[in-house]
Formats: C-alpha cells, sequence, structure tokens
C-alpha cells in the first residue's frame, strides 16, 4: 500500500500552502514549478486579483469569489495561476486552462466563485 496523507494532515497542509491575502493571476504560459513571473499577461489595467479560499474540506479548497480582471491588454491567456502577493511573491499553484481564453483589447477576464480548486 503506498503513502497516503489522512484527510487532517491534507487539510492542514492546504491550510498553510494557501495562506489568507492570495492573488489570482493570469498567463500567456506556463509559469513552471519555479514561479517564472515572465510569462504573466501585463499591460492595460491587468493586475492580479484577491483570491479568498473556503476552509479546507475533504482535501481540497475551492475559491469562494469570483476573480474580474479589467481592462485587459489583447492577449490569450492559457494558465491561472495562485500567488502569494499582488507582486511578485511565491508561486502556489498553476492550471494550464482547457482551452485558452482571446481577451479583446480593453476588455475583462472572468472567473467565477468555485471555478479554482486546489486539492491534494
Amino acid at each position: 500500500m503506498p503513502d497516503v496523507l489522512s484527510n487532517w494532515a491534507a487539510n492542514a497542509a492546504l491550510g498553510l500552502i494557501l495562506p489568507k491575502g492570495c492573488y489570482l493571476a493570469a498567463h500567456l504560459s506556463d509559469p513552471t514549478p519555479i514561479g517564472n513571473g515572465g510569462s504573466e499577461v501585463a499591460g492595460g489595467g491587468y493586475e492580479r486579483q484577491p483570491i479568498n479560499f473556503a476552509p479546507e474540506s475533504n482535501r481540497a479548497r475551492v475559491s469562494n469569489n469570483a476573480q474580474t480582471f479589467p481592462g485587459m491588454p489583447a492577449c490569450l491567456v492559457t494558465f491561472l495561476a495562485v500567488w502569494t502577493a499582488i507582486a511578485g511573491g511565491h508561486l502556489v499553484t498553476a492550471k494550464q486552462l482547457a482551452s485558452a481564453i482571446s481577451v479583446l483589447e480593453s476588455g475583462q477576464l472572468l472567473v467565477a466563485a468555485g471555478d479554482i480548486a486546489v486539492g491534494l
């Protein structure tokens, strides 16, 4: 039998991994495990958006607020990522979108509550 974290341990780890005050970012390409912020959208009115997570449960945490990125530059968003700061900071997790999202100049990118889930 492989070693597996208990639900309690996984939930406790998620509480540490996703501290209060995280930010959702949009990326043009994979920010990689080392946290390469160079692939992040830049320009226009883009900035990372605060993301809040429901308390950890059943080895997962789910976003409980919607995020709106207004005034985006024209771009093709392929990844969403959670960072620990509004600028710089540490990459917590990144997820490739099933389909890239094309955003028009001065458009907006909407991410609904519950769309971002992080699990162990």
